[in-house]
């Protein structure tokens, strides 16, 4: 595990935002080679109630005000790619997944 990763697997920024029943995820397997995810979500609602029923948890979610919620730290894996049959593990593969919430044009 990269020590950087680990001194600063929490971003100060953000409120820490664990979804009930999805806290515990494994390691990273990649850490050398770490990418960022952005995911786009419609609308003007807080997707928190949407991760508790589906499990889709990116690590941070910016809401329309500005407000950034962190749900896992950056040395474990988040939740909110699709892992294909015979594929690669694409939550384990070093990847921060970012959900931004918000109208498009506003």
């Amino acid at each position: 595990m990269s020590r950087t990763l680990t001194e600063n697997a929490i971003y100060p920024a953000a409120e820490w935002r664990p979804v009930p029943g999805w806290e515990i995820t494994g390691e990273l397997t990649d850490t050398e080679n770490l990418k960022v995810v952005w995911h786009k979500t419609q609308g003007g609602s807080d997707p928190f109630e949407w991760y508790k029923v589906t499990g889709g948890i990116p690590d941070l979610t910016l809401q329309k005000d500005g407000t950034l919620h962190q749900h896992y730290r950056f040395d474990r894996f988040s939740r909110a790619l699709k892992n294909m049959a015979g594929g690669i593990e694409t939550n384990r593969d070093g990847v921060i997944q970012v959900e931004v919430v918000g109208w498009v044009g506003s």
